[in-house]
Formats: C-alpha cells, structure tokens, sequence
C-alpha cells in the first residue's frame, strides 16, 4: 500500500453492510482533512465477499479491503491492518461507527507535534439500542482512572495513535473484542502514554445490544497485564464506596407520602430545568456534527434542541457498582502477597474437621517447600475463628470484608476472583470445599489451567434438616472435572460414592489420608467398672444435623434405664440448622448425661478421663474425632457411615451398622464393661493403623507422589 500521512482503519466483525455508514463519515472527513486521504476495511477472510460488496456499494472511492484468515478478534483485525500500511498515523473506528468531521484533522495535527500519546473524541455520542453521552476521559497518571481498569474500560474504541506507541505497546491479537481493547488501554497506562482529547470533538458508537460498551467489557481479563498487578496502585489510598443504607420501614413510608405529595410540583419544576439545560448541553460544534453525520446514518436521531432532554449521561461518575468492584479487585491484590505460589480457598475456618484438614495440607505445603510464598482467601460471609490455627507464614485473606463492604458474590466469582488468580497464576490453586472457587473452576477452569494446578478437596455428602442431600461436587456441567488436575479427599467410600452416583471417572480422584496428632494416655486403669467407678463414655463434636446428637440421648436413656454403670459425657459447640436440637438437649439433661463446654482441639480434653469414645453420626466423611481418639488409644464406638468402616472394624474397635440402632450401641457398651482388657487390645491396635497412615510422614509421602502439587 502507498504512504500516507494518516490512515483509517475500519474493522468489521458483525455483518458487512454496517461499513457503508462509516465509510461514508469518514469521506466526509478526509475532504477536510489533506492528510488523511488512506482507508483501509480489514475483515475477517470469510466476510470478504459481503464487505467488497459494500465497499462497492458505498461508492466512497481509495478503499483498500484487507482480509485476515482464521477466527481474528477485533483487536488482531486492527493489529494486521496496521502490519501492512506504512503510514506513521492511525485512526481507528469500528464499522458501524461515525466520526465526526473535525476530530480527524485535530487529532493528526496533535500527534505530528508529539508522537507518544493516544488522541480521543472529547465527547461520544451513543447510538442504536442505547442513546447517551460519553465524555472521554484525559489521563496523566491518576491513578483513579488506572483503578478502573481492574473492572472495566472507561474509553470507547474511537481513537487516533502513531505508530511509535503501537511498536511500544502492540495491540493484542487475542482475548475478546472489548477485553482485548481494555488490556491495551492498561497496557497504555503501564507504559504511561497519555491520553488526550480533542476539544468540541465527537465521534459516534453504535451500540448493538442493551449494555452500555463498558458493561460488555467487565469481564474477568484472564491474559497477564501488569498494569492489574502494579503494587503501587493497589496501595493508593481511594474513597471507599459503602454500601447503600436501608431506610427503616416506617420513616420509607413516610418518605414515600411525602414524594408522592410534591411529585407533581418537583416533576413540573424538573421538565423546566431540564429544557433549560438541553438547549445548551451540547456544543455547536457537536451538534453541527451530529446534524452532519445524521444524514449519512438515519439510526443516529436528529439532534432536535430537546435532544438532550432523554439522552442518557454515561461516564463519571460511574455506577458504584463497577467501582466497588475495582476497589475489591485492588484490595484483595493489596492483601496478597508479590508471589504467590500456593493459594488455597475454604470458606472459613472454624471448629470443623475439614478446617484441620486443611491446615494439615498448608503445613505439609510448608515443609515440603522451603521459601514458598501460600495465601488462603475465605469465601463466605462467616467470621472465621481459627486463624491463629493455621502456620503463621501463610497469607490470609477473608472476602467478608468485601462482602459486607456490598460487593456482590455473584461479582467475586463472575470477575474479581478470576481475574486475580490468573494475574497471579499461582503454580497451585486449591479448593476445600469452597463453592465459590468450584464456581470459579466450572467457569474459568480452561483459562486457568495453562498457568495453574487446579484441585478439589471435599469429604462427604451431607443434608439439609429436610433431607435434601447436598454435595460442592453435585449440580455440575458434564465436563465440570476435564480442566482439575486430581480432587483429593479421605475415603475410599466417598470417591465409590461420586463415581457410582455421579458417574465421575474414578482417576480423577485421589486418597489422601489425613495427619491425625497421637498421643499415649497416662492413666489409672480401674479393674472394673461400678457405681464407684463408672464407664466415662465420651461423646465429641459439632451440635448438628448429620451428628445425630438425638441418637446419643436415645443411647444414654436406654443405659440409665438398664442400670449400668455408664456416665455419658458430651460436648461441643451449637451451630443453626437442626430445630430439634432444644428437645435433644432437655433429653441428655434427663437422661443423667452431662454437658460440658465447647473444646477447640479434640486434644486439648481430658482424655485421660475417658473410657470410651462414642460417635452417632448418620453421615461422615472419615471423622476426625474418631481418628483422633483412635490415635489417643481409647476404644471408639461408632457407625459405620462415610469411610469409617476403612478404618474400624472389629479388630480396631467396636462398629455399629445401623446409626440409628440404639440396641447395638448399649450391646457394645456392655462388652466393653464386660471386658475392657479386649477394648484396650482393640484400641492398641487401632492406634498402631493411626500411627502408620495418618502419620505426618506419611502425609508428606503420598502429598509428594500428587502430580503437578509441588513445584
């Protein structure tokens, strides 16, 4: 192509025929404007047809008709234009757009006097199935703008640019239209190249869906930009936007008589003001353009004096929404550490045993990698109340700061966690039963993979107090697995479960047990158990639905009733979800049972004062209490539910079959008192099991021989 000072370049991705509009503006422009005499339509190969035809159509002569092969996205549409034109100068519109006749000619006057900057519309003028105003913002340097860019882009795609700034910062040729376009505009800003308009000039931007532009570009940007892991803008010091208070119900009542009350004189009052403030909203120069280019696209309205009573105001201020989010994004990579290696999410940690079971893994993450750099994020709007628990050198993060700060869930997992976890690209990324990450892995997993491992941690299949049975796993695409490296969880019977019930592949699962701390008790053993000296039966753990803590009431009734020598211990902490949990209460208390408060670590009880530890769950993964008490040596009773029958069996311990068999529970009972000798043999060798496969050591072996989990 020959040389020309500047070139036009119009890329067409929709249709073909919304070119003849913009080709037409721009005619009119270059017949002001003696330098810009090139344009160039690039295309992809398979609409080439349909664009020579109305290029043609148009009778708008010297256009060149560019064609790109293969599946090009906008931005690569522009960048191959550019590859072959030698001019120094581009103008970039997409098709369907109109440019008016003056900003052309001023921004190519801007960019021969200095070369390094973007120049853009002072103003655009939306069109089509939205009609607004959208000043262009400048930028030199502030980092308010920069922010942003973390969830959307605040510019329209109108823009001149020498080629100077298109060699320093090359358009990107992948990613889609809109998020392509708001990588380079961070792209832009990283390098600092600024951004200037031209005054009183205009360009128009055809909106095709009911979203205004920046709306379709709020997407989580998954490439690497280094613009949205700049330490130094997450560390400035911005307004924080609250939430939006709620007004009592009464004084919004109230509120509401008095609006309707003076609504017809504050509307009358408004209509005036705004009819006022149209006539002058918009300056001649941009209606004289707008009148202009009007005739060559009838979808853009004539601007009629009152034209800026209906038209929408877009721009700054922007929706709270979208700048909470930015703030959030900045926040949580403000939080986080340069490096990440190793990032972890669960959705609180507290008392469960999932808890332990992750902190085993960020423990085991630490031995086996010296000098890592590990981060957890908490997903859910629930204080967590372990953190002390965990290593100190991990990094920890809690979304209940942004999520009583009025960022939406739906927000986090559509676009701000996404977003950050591939600009970070850890070599790991782990999910303890966080619904938040999982969502985040059914949507993004593919875009994350490349860079990052993807695993799953979940244990059990629980219910809700109406029987709903409920799993992090269930209600998931097909495919939901293809992109995870491996779901690690501790039973056998749990991976039966999913792949039986769920048809998962079973190689898709790995058992890993977990790190049970033993210990040896020091104790007095009584040679028999009366009155004097009853059987201490133990029973530990949440007050909750699968628990079945009704069942132990059951039990420690039944015992009272037949007389023997037994004294039921319980303890644990409440939590909400099982109605019956007060009758289940009153029960224990008549039943001679006695409550004691709520422990931290299962450790951290008297165990010496124990004789036997009993469960009465009617759903488990592989329970920590009773790998614990196992490791501590004393005899445990307890259903065969989940992966404990891997464990216990009649060699190990005392199984019931049935949770709810309130008979096998007392039968076991009086085996024990009957011969506790044979329990303490049963415990013996359970404790050695405990000892062998629950061991740190062991842990760290079978953590190791994970593919992909260390680096």
């Amino acid at each position: 192509m020959t040389s020309a000072d500047l070139v036009a370049i119009v890329s067409v991705w929709r249709h073909g025929r919304e070119v003849v509009s913009t080709l037409h503006s721009l005619d009119l422009a270059r017949r002001r404007n003696r330098g810009f005499r090139r344009i160039v339509v690039t295309c992809p190969a398979e609409l080439s047809d349909q664009v020579r035809d109305a290029v043609a159509r148009s009778r708008v002569g010297d256009i060149a008709v560019h064609a790109v092969a293969g599946d090009p996205t906008p931005m690569a549409l522009r960048a191959d234009a550019v590859a072959v034109c030698d001019a120094e100068f581009f103008a970039f519109v997409d098709a369907g757009d109109l440019v008016g006749e003056r900003w052309l000619d001023a921004a190519q006057a801007a960019l021969v006097s200095c070369r390094r900057r973007v120049i853009r519309p002072e103003l655009i003028i939306t069109f089509g199935r939205r009609s607004g105003s959208w000043p262009q913002r400048e930028w030199h340097g502030d980092v308010s703008t920069a922010r942003l860019l973390a969830s959307f882009d605040p510019w329209a795609g109108v823009l001149a640019v020498s080629r100077d700034v298109l060699s320093e910062v090359p358009l990107p040729r992948t990613a889609t239209s809109n998020l392509a376009a708001r990588m380079w505009n961070a792209a832009l800003i990283q390098a600092s190249i600024p951004q200037e308009t031209m005054k009183r000039s205009v360009a128009f931007v055809r909106v095709w869906d009911d979203q205004p532009t920046w709306e379709s570009a709020s997407g989580p940007v998954l490439a690497q930009s280094a613009l949205l892991t700049n330490r130094e803008i997450a560390a400035a010091k911005v307004p924080r936007h609250p939430p939006r208070k709620r007004v009592p119900t009464v004084l919004a009542r109230i509120a509401r008589v008095a609006r309707s009350s003076v609504r017809p004189w504050r509307d009358a009052a408004a209509r005036c003001a705004t009819r006022r403030r149209a006539a002058r909203r918009f300056a001649p120069e941009v209606l004289s353009d707008w009148r202009s280019q009007n005739a060559i696209e009838p979808l853009l309205p004539y601007p009629r004096p009152m034209v800026g009573e209906w038209y929408e105001k877009w721009g700054a201020p922007w929706p709270t929404r979208l700048a909470r989010e930015a703030d959030a994004y900045w926040n949580l990579l403000k939080a986080l550490p340069p490096r990440v290696d190793y990032l972890f999410f669960a959705p609180w940690v507290r008392t469960g045993g999932g808890d332990r079971v992750l902190s085993a893994y960020l423990s085991a993450v630490e031995r086996l990698d010296e000098g890592a750099s590990v981060a957890l994020v908490t997903t859910e709007d629930i204080a967590s109340t372990r953190l002390d628990s965990l290593p100190p050198r991990v990094a920890v993060v809690q979304l209940r700061d942004e999520l009583m700060a009025g960022v939406p869930r739906q927000a986090l997992v559509d676009r701000i966690l996404p977003q950050l976890i591939a600009q970070l690209a850890p070599h790991t990324i782990h999910a303890f039963n966080s619904t938040v990450a999982l969502d985040i892995f059914e949507s993004y997993g593919r875009a994350l993979a490349p860079r990052s491992n993807l695993y799953i941690s979940t244990f059990a299949i629980d219910r809700t107090p109406d029987g709903e049975r409920t799993s992090v796993l269930f209600l998931r695409s097909p495919d939901f697995l293809e992109p995870v490296t491996r779901v690690l969880t501790d039973s056998d019977a749990f991976v039966q479960q999913m792949v039986q019930e769920q048809g998962y592949d079973p190689a898709a699962f790995i058992v890993q047990r977990q790190v049970i701390a033993s210990s040896s008790r020091s104790r007095h053993e009584p040679a028999r158990f009366d009155r004097a000296r009853p059987l201490r039966m133990l029973w530990a753990g949440r007050f909750d639905v699968p628990k079945r803590l009704d069942v132990l009431a059951r039990v420690a009734t039944e015992l009272r009733g037949r007389g023997l020598p037994v004294e039921v211990v319980f303890c644990g902490e409440e939590v909400m979800g099982d109605p019956t949990l007060g009758a289940t209460l009153a029960s224990l208390a008549k039943s001679g049972a006695e409550r004691r408060p709520a422990y931290a670590a299962f450790a951290e009880l008297p165990l010496a004062d124990f004789d036997v530890v009993i469960m009465t769950s009617e759903w488990e993964g592989l329970p920590l209490v009773m790998l614990e008490a196992m490791g501590s040596g004393i005899p445990v009773i307890a259903p065969l539910v989940g992966g404990v029958g891997e464990v216990l069996n009649d060699e190990t311990g005392y199984p019931i079959v049935r949770f709810d068999d309130v008979g096998a529970y007392v039968e076991a009972t009086e085996s024990i008192l009957t011969d506790y000798a044979a329990a303490r043999a049963r415990a013996s060798r359970a404790r050695a099991l405990i000892l062998g496969e629950f061991s740190s050591a062991s842990f760290d072996a079978r953590l190791c021989s994970v593919h992909g989990y260390l680096r």
